[in-house]
């Protein structure tokens, strides 16, 4: 289906859930065309298959995009195995992410478990939300396939642990695959509670998303100060408003746009133009953790369930709480737009404290021990004799 007839459908179908639905339908039709084009021979050949799972939904989200960056790490580490993509179990489909660059194909679950695999050694990846709804997603045929697999390894994607379902929902996991493991996206929940608490191993991979332009040159203080541009991130919260009221009535010859339905590269560009950027999502995201990285100051609310450490309320741009920011933020703001040093360092701070989390040696390294089973953690009672 061509972009363009794509774009306004979906324009259309977020009006009316209906057509919504039989949009979903066509546009998994054309794809399944597509991915039956596709060669599965490595597939079928492969001793050793390592399985990422997407939505059935082609969703735009820093959660998709970590999977997708994990994917290709594990694609460049682990040499030995064949890696792929693959939408949840359902009739719904894609063949391609559009919203970012990239020319991997993704296929449909079925696609891969058809009965004619050679792999002695698989790894499914599931994201988090969707753990429970695997299980039940499943014919009995695939079920039986699964079960008969010499070596078949579960890992959930655990990105958000408020998103991480309770131990008990996830129990028919374990008849499907003798090892089932998390792996996390946050420091903050990478530890030995954690691990207990699930029952499974636990190992740290971090979350890394790539910066498109890494190697460009990016606007200059006095450009950023000039247009005055804010960036929001599109979540949903009661302090919205009022922080959005507090800023307009400190800075009002600033501009205030949300980010919503554009391209990654596009989110990049704008992020970089942009004099601030503020997260009203979970505090420590993409929205907060990427925009020093394009010389930009952004904002957040500490989040203990996420934030690596109380140490980060240090900083001038994370709040203690949303009462802090809407009384604060458009003072910080204020005095940062006009003392350039000033920005300069606080930016730089973000970048040194980033760089002690997110380094790609580090998380590379932690992908090459998982799949070599040195996992972070293990569950207390496992290690009983």
């Amino acid at each position: 289906m061509p972009n363009f007839l794509q774009k306004l459908l979906i324009s259309i179908a977020s009006r009316n859930p209906r057509i919504k639905t039989l949009f979903w339908f066509i546009c998994s039709c054309f794809a399944r065309l597509r991915q039956s084009r596709y060669s599965l021979y490595d597939v079928r050949q492969a001793k050793k298959l390592i399985v990422f799972l997407l939505p059935e939904h082609p969703v735009r989200s820093g959660g998709v995009l970590s999977i997708f960056n994990l994917f290709l790490m594990t694609k460049k580490i682990v040499r030995d195995a064949t890696v792929v993509l693959a939408t949840f179990p359902s009739f719904l489909t894609y063949s391609k992410l559009m919203w970012f660059d990239n020319d991997e194909k993704i296929y449909r679950f079925s696609q891969i478990f058809n009965g004619h695999l050679s792999a002695d050694d698989v790894c499914v990846h599931i994201p988090e939300y969707l753990a429970t709804a695997f299980y039940p997603s499943l014919p009995e045929k695939s079920r039986k396939l699964l079960r008969a697999l010499p070596n078949l390894h579960i890992n959930i994607l655990n990105q958000n642990i408020l998103l991480m379902p309770e131990p008990l929902r996830l129990a028919r996991l374990f008849s499907l695959a003798a090892q089932v493991t998390q792996t996390t996206a946050h420091d903050s929940y990478a530890n030995q509670q954690t691990c207990d608490r699930w029952g499974m191993p636990l190992h740290h991979f971090s979350a890394i998303l790539p910066n498109p332009l890494a190697d460009c040159s990016l606007p200059s203080f006095e450009k950023k100060a000039a247009r005055l541009l804010i960036v929001l991130s599109p979540d949903a919260h009661p302090a919205r408003e009022p922080l959005q009221a507090a800023i307009l009535r400190r800075l009002p010859g600033c501009k205030i746009l949300t980010v919503k339905n554009m391209s990654y590269s596009a989110y990049f560009a704008l992020i970089s133009e942009a004099m601030f950027v503020i997260t009203f999502g979970e505090g420590f995201d993409a929205y907060f953790t990427q925009p020093c990285f394009v010389g930009t100051v952004s904002f957040s609310v500490f989040n203990e369930n996420f934030f690596p450490d109380p140490s980060w309320k240090a900083l001038e741009n994370v709040f203690a709480s949303y009462d802090e920011a809407v009384s604060s933020i458009a003072q910080v703001m204020n005095c940062l737009l006009h003392d350039k040093q000033k920005y300069i360092d606080l930016v730089q701070k973000n970048r040194v404290m980033l760089d002690a989390i997110y380094n790609d040696d580090k998380v590379e390294a932690n992908i090459q021990r998982f799949y070599q089973h040195d996992y972070d953690f293990i569950p207390r009672t496992a290690q009983q004799p």
